[in-house]
């Protein structure tokens, strides 16, 4: 049961498997669950029941909902992130409630700062572009939310698989064009 904290997971050798070789419970109500250099798959040969009331449960990798069919958080958020691209293969009959896209690096305050005096210096027009890493998630079939989506940082880019995206709440794109790719 994880209700607040954070529970990093790390090494293995191939995405985290839930219910992999027995039946498992995911209860989480808050906190963080993070693999850091594994994805996530969902395996139908055993029972996987989920209790997700709250929480982020983050990834550096991809999300593959495998042949499940019954795997509905009724709240929380799925991050992507991390420095490469992976996509998200939900699964039919799946959901998510809320999904982040936070790929690549954002701007931080330092580089704001030297960029305005750059801006001040060269008394150039427009500001310079912040140098970002074009990274990236992508789809394998068309996505359900029943709550938002979030592009905070890198990009969304279905330009190869063309997937439709379905949100039951809110969208919102803090990167701008480059944060989703069509």
């Amino acid at each position: 049961h994880i209700t607040g904290g954070t529970f990093n997971v790390y090494g293995g050798t191939a995405d985290s498997w839930w219910a992999y070789s027995d039946d498992c419970l995911l209860d989480m109500d808050g906190g963080v669950l993070d693999f850091k250099n594994q994805g996530i798959h969902l395996d139908d040969s055993y029972v996987f029941t989920d209790d997700i009331s709250g929480g982020v449960i983050r990834t550096s990798e991809g999300f593959d909902g495998g042949s499940r069919s019954d795997f509905n958080p009724a709240a929380g958020t799925f991050e992507f992130y991390g420095t490469s691209t992976f996509s998200i293969e939900q699964g039919a009959g799946n959901t998510f409630q809320n999904i982040e896209i936070k790929k690549g690096v954002a701007a931080t305050p330092m580089a704001s700062a030297i960029r305005l005096a750059a801006i001040k210096k060269t008394h150039r027009p427009d500001p310079p572009p912040i140098a970002t890493r074009a990274n990236s998630q992508t789809l394998a079939e068309d996505l359900y939310l029943t709550g938002d989506m979030l592009i905070s940082s890198g990009s969304l880019d279905v330009t190869t698989s063309n997937h439709r995206i379905y949100v039951g709440g809110n969208w919102t794109n803090n990167v701008g064009d480059a944060g989703f790719n069509e």
